[in-house]
């Protein structure tokens, strides 16, 4: 008869892998260099073979690896290492140097204390995952880092473990070939990239292994937990939990199989108990391999479709629209209750899931050929998709895209309206798609849009073999809009340069947006917009009623067209009034005839201000040299023009590396300004000097890039010379009385400060000196400024990065001087404003104002500290929500000009 069977827990088996790949590596496997101690401490199984009797201790296989398997083997091989760690004595290392101390064999003693021979089998059952839960891993290329968050224990170390059994033969632990008591093993993962290698044990099958046991006999094996060295990073830290499982039975059942053998099956199939607990129905994340949520064993007797609506979602999630009818099927062995698959996975979501919220970007398109020219709008729109789902962005004419197979289920969005006026999109048939996740992650979470002006801004100019005239038309003209000579809106006739007629009466022009648009062609406030250039074709019915220029009558419909240096001189002829006057072309002075350039409004010692209008037009001027080392005051005003007038402005335009050199008052674009510059640059370096020297303070006084003395505004501007003088010298403006705002210098001031010693018996002393400008006096303001320069800037006194000496108004500002700062007698010197005023009922402000620097001021009127970081952050108080800058974290502030 048969003896009914003894079911008998004998251990917990737990695996945990926590050691880290070397970052680098190459190889599927853990590296074979890192040595475990096999110095262990096993849990003794002393369990006897009784009906009834049942008891259980632990084996914890603690810090396994990927390993070849004869490294793995020595740690049994009585000839050779005696534990990993050491490999001999030969690696320096101690069961210290590991946490834990690895351990991959332990042994199972199992009695008999019954009054009969046995045959027993041992096998491995899956258990319940642990209370500590297993580590998430990130995976990036191929390294694995830990990041100390964890999941829900799920075995996860399962499909790559394998479990064998060892025998004492003679004096050696023997291999029970093919046994691999882990039925979950599956060698696709565990090698998937199937290489082969004489070092990995021998694959196994069996699912478990029989032994005999005499009456009141012992029988000792080793159970080894063993890891191919194949196995990848994505298993480090994971666990596997199972029950080692002793079945007993009489020596003449020989269904149970032979002694020492493998097999596979070790369930009895007249237990009722077969079909008990043997499908578990797990619930994971968004996917069959997302976290787990939950799990639950169920009991099925016969094949069946195990579906999602048997079970309900645990709590706080939901079955997703599509997995909402997910099932199944599960095939049940009746002879060994056995269930195929094991395990049924259903996904669920969360039931809180928030919509994706998209940023949507314009982008002005300027250039179709050339992304470099490209400016984005700095108004932003919002999308809101809810999750999960597959969605396209759409212009107005963008197709659609249902009918598409790959596109099949998107949804559709209009794009939101381009946030402002005057753009249209470019082209209108755009549309982006984005992706939602189930947890309402989006894939891309911003999307950008390609954006132009709707209208083109006309610039008419007029040829007879080179440029006669031209005029920018008041009127924005559509894509396609036709110029004709009859053409009333715009007046192309009207607009004919004196003493000129059409070549061509019936021609016509077709405006287009150019492909090939640049920067350089736009001009003033348009440097964001299309400009299309149309020519006509004229030519000459008589002399030009005004010879001194190529055209025009100094009207404002018809300013004075300015070509070459002939007629920028004799700009000096039209002071009285308030003519008009444009640039119609890139020229350059002649060094021969105006090699000291005699400033405009400059007769000898009479100075007659320029009271008109001078539009640059945006085109640069070079070679601009002005020498006017004279006796005072006949020195003064020395610049372009030597003084503007309060009603005067100049305007749009560029010097390429002027220089500038007199006694006092001096800069490029004029000595003294009354009136308005703005939008002048200065660039490719150059220098402006004062060389005069007095203790009255009146000689080699007032030097600036710009201006030497500014009393009205300079809006706008730029330079990069070296400014040179003795008092009040600024690398902008020399002295301010009046308002500059948005302006920046990038030159140094006096940076070679030992070639200004006095060549005669007065001591001068050179003071005022400022990155920016020199002097700001009382009521004065400057606003939305900086310096950023590399150069020195030095002096005796009123030493500054960015102002030498201030009594006004400084605000949103800030001062990056790089080279030396300094006083070369140890006077006041300082990264942002030298000097204050403080004399009685003085208030010089300086709000928002900072500099670069490690140190700290005491005095805030001179300006806030912050580091090279701190500048670059995008958080700076009055500058960072100030439209008149652009300021971005990773960089600088800019000026809103400079980027538009």
């Amino acid at each position: 008869m048969k003896a009914k069977k003894s079911r008998v827990i004998l251990s917990g088996v737990s695996l945990l892998l926590v050691l880290c790949l070397l970052v680098g590596g190459t190889m599927a496997w853990f590296t074979d260099t890192e040595k475990v101690d096999t110095n262990f401490t096993a849990g003794i199984l002393d369990v006897s073979v009784k009906p009834g009797e049942e008891g259980k201790t632990a084996l914890d296989f603690k810090n396994l690896r990927p390993m070849l398997y004869e490294n793995f083997y020595k740690e049994l091989d009585k000839n050779e290492w005696n534990n990993d760690v050491t490999q001999g004595g030969t690696t320096g290392l101690k069961d210290s140097h590991y946490e834990p101390v690895p351990a991959y064999f332990k042994p199972v003693e199992i009695t008999n204390e019954g009054t009969l021979p046995t045959k027993v089998k041992l096998s491995l059952e899956a258990g319940n995952g642990c209370a500590d839960g297993e580590p998430i891993l990130t995976k990036d290329n191929i390294t694995i880092t830990q990041d100390g968050s964890k999941q829900d224990c799920a075995n996860r170390l399962a499909p790559v473990l394998k479990v064998f059994v060892y025998k004492l033969v003679g004096e050696d632990w023997t291999l029970v070939k093919g046994v691999n008591l882990n039925t979950a093993y599956d060698e696709a993962k565990a090698n998937p990239d199937g290489v082969a290698s004489e070092n990995t044990a021998e694959e196994a099958n069996s699912t478990y292994m029989t032994a005999m046991i005499p009456a009141n006999g012992t029988a000792q094996y080793v159970i080894a937990g063993y890891l191919p060295e194949t196995v990848g990073n994505a298993y480090q830290g994971q666990h596997y939990h199972g029950n080692l499982v002793l079945n007993a039975y009489q020596m003449d059942d020989t269904a149970a199989g032979n002694p020492d053998e493998g097999g596979s099956s070790s369930e009895d199939p007249d237990d009722p108990d077969r079909f008990e607990d043997n499908v578990t129905i797990e619930w994971r994340k968004n996917t069959a391999d997302g976290a787990l949520v939950d799990s639950k064993k169920a009991t099925f007797e016969s094949s069946t479709t195990v579906s999602a609506t048997m079970y309900p979602a645990p709590e706080g999630y939901v079955y997703s629209p599509d997995a909402a009818g997910q099932s199944t099927a599960v095939t049940v062995d009746n002879e060994t209750g056995a269930a195929t698959p094991a395990t049924v996975v259903f996904t669920v979501v969360r039931e809180d899931v928030e919509d994706a919220v998209i940023t949507v970007r314009y982008n002005n398109t300027l250039d179709t050929d050339d992304t470099a020219d490209d400016v984005m709008l700095t108004t932003t729109q919002t999308v809101s998709l809810a999750a999960p789902g597959e969605y396209y962005i759409a212009a107005e004419n963008a197709p659609d895209q249902s009918g598409r197979s790959r596109a099949a289920g998107k949804t559709r969005i209009d794009v939101p309206a381009i946030p402002e006026a005057g753009y249209v999109f470019d082209p209108d048939t755009q549309s982006i798609d984005v992706t939602v996740d189930a947890e309402g992650n989006a894939m891309p979470t911003e999307v950008t849009f390609n954006v132009r002006k709707s209208n083109a801004y006309v610039i008419i100019q007029y040829y007879d073999q080179a440029l006669v005239g031209s005029y920018r038309d008041t009127v924005a003209a559509t894509d396609g809009q036709q110029y004709t000579y009859a053409t009333t809106t715009p007046v192309v006739a009207n607009n004919l340069p004196s003493g000129y007629e059409f070549a061509a009466p019936d021609a016509t022009t077709t405006i287009t947006y150019p492909d090939d648009f640049d920067m350089e062609n736009s001009t003033g406030d348009m440097s964001d917009t299309r400009v299309e250039y149309v020519m006509f074709q004229v030519k000459r019915t008589s002399e030009p009623t005004n010879p001194d220029f190529a055209g025009g009558d100094g009207s404002q419909e018809h300013p004075f067209l300015i070509t070459n240096d002939d007629q920028l001189n004799a700009v000096r002829k039209y002071m009285d009034k308030p003519y008009y006057f444009e640039v119609g072309n890139n020229f350059s002075i002649s060094t021969t005839k105006y090699e000291d350039w005699n400033p405009l409004g400059r007769d000898g010692s009479t100075v007659t201000e320029f009271i008109g209008n001078f539009n640059g037009a945006g085109y640069t001027i070079s070679d601009f040299h002005a020498n006017n080392e004279f006796v005072y005051p006949a020195g003064s005003g020395v610049g372009l023009f030597a003084s503007i007038g309060t009603t005067g402005v100049v305007e749009n335009l560029n010097f390429e590396t002027p220089y500038s050199f007199g006694n006092d008052t001096v800069g490029v674009v004029a000595g003294l300004n009354k009136g308005l510059i703005q939008n002048c640059h200065l660039v490719d370096g150059g220098k402006v000097e004062g060389v005069g020297e007095s203790t009255a303070q009146t000689i080699g006084n007032r030097v600036g890039g710009i201006t030497g003395e500014n009393q009205g505004t300079v809006r706008n501007c730029s330079s990069s010379v070296e400014a040179v003088g003795y008092i009040n010298i600024g690398g902008l403006v020399g002295i301010n009385f009046g308002t500059i705002e948005g302006c920046y210098s990038t030159g140094g001031v006096n940076t070679d400060y030992t070639s200004l010693a006095p060549s005669n018996e007065l001591n001068v002393p050179v003071q005022y000196v400022g990155g920016l400008v020199g002097s700001n006096q009382r009521g004065a303001t400057i606003v939305n400024c900086y310096n950023n320069t590399s150069e020195d800037v030095a002096g005796y006194n009123g030493v500054g990065g960015f102002i030498g000496y201030n009594a006004g108004t400084v605000q949103n500002c800030y001062s990056r001087s790089t080279g030396s700062v300094w006083s070369n007698r140890y006077m006041i010197a300082h990264r942002c404003i030298g000097a204050i005023d403080a004399a009685a009922g003085a208030n010089p402000i300086a709000t928002n104002v900072y500099y670069e620097s490690n140190y700290t001021t005491a005095n805030v009127n001179k300006g806030v500290n912050k580091t090279a970081a701190q500048l670059q952050s995008g958080t700076l108080t009055g500058i960072q929500d100030n439209s008149a800058w652009v300021c971005e974290s990773g960089s600088y502030p800019k000026l809103a000009w400079e980027v538009a």
